[in-house]
């Protein structure tokens, strides 16, 4: 019996996606206006609830993340120069997590 429980666990293990796949996150406005015009030059993004490094340029339109290859909740926010949500996007990443993904930041008003 134990034996099958420790091949059990290593066969999961073996099965299981692990480490990191670099995806390139790309960006667009739900009401179509560009970085300037929505007054957010920068884009913060986080991936499952941690922040991933200091805000981005949101002018580069795309950025490269790794993420977990089982997958994991991908949150963005164009900001205001004081730092500020101006709009957001959320992005649920599946397993087997694809090199590209795109997601649409909606206004949010500042909340």
């Amino acid at each position: 019996m134990r034996v099958a429980l420790c091949l059990t666990a290593i066969l999961v293990a073996a099965c299981s996606p692990g480490g990191t796949v670099k995806v390139a996150l790309s960006w667009q406005f739900a009401d179509g206006r560009d970085c300037a015009s929505a007054g957010t030059p920068t884009v913060g993004v986080l991936i499952a609830g941690a922040a991933v490094g200091a805000p981005s340029s949101c002018y580069d339109g795309v950025l490269s993340l790794d993420v977990p290859a089982a997958g994991a909740d991908i949150t963005a926010a164009a900001q205001s120069p004081q730092g500020a949500p101006l709009y957001r996007g959320e992005l649920l990443l599946t397993s087997p997590v694809a090199s590209a993904a795109s997601l649409v930041l909606r206004f949010t008003g500042g909340r």
